[in-house]
C-alpha cells in the first residue's frame, strides 16, 4: 500500500466546505485571500465573464463585502505541490456553492 504524503502548505485548505449563506462565502473568501497574499495558493484558469464582454474575472474583482456577481467560479493551485482547488457559488438565487479540492 502506498501512503500519500500530504502537502503541509495546502493541507489546511483540502477539506470541502459548503457555502449556504453570504457569511459562509465571505469567510471562505477571506481565507483564500490570505492564502493568495501569502503565496500559498495562486489563482489559475480565470473564467471569462460573458456579461462583461469576455473580460477575465479574477478573484480580486470580487467585492466580498459589497455587490457580488450572480455566479462565481475560481480555481486555485497550491504553489508547493500543484493541487487544485475550486470556489464555486451561485449567489443570485441563493442556492449556494462550495470550496473543494478538485485534483491531487
Amino acid at each position: 500500500m502506498v501512503e500519500l504524503i500530504s502537502c503541509q502548505i495546502c493541507a489546511p485548505y483540502a477539506r470541502e466546505e459548503l457555502i449556504t449563506s453570504p457569511r459562509d462565502l465571505r469567510n471562505i473568501a477571506a481565507r483564500i485571500e490570505a492564502a493568495v497574499a501569502s503565496r500559498q495558493l495562486v489563482e489559475v484558469n480565470m473564467p471569462v465573464d460573458p456579461w462583461e464582454g469576455g473580460k477575465h474575472q479574477t478573484f480580486d474583482d470580487i467585492t466580498v463585502g459589497g455587490t457580488l456577481p450572480d455566479w462565481l467560479q475560481h480555481h486555485f493551485a497550491c504553489t508547493a505541490c500543484g493541487r487544485r482547488f475550486e470556489l464555486s457559488c451561485e449567489t443570485y438565487h441563493g442556492s449556494g456553492g462550495w470550496w473543494r479540492l478538485v485534483s491531487d
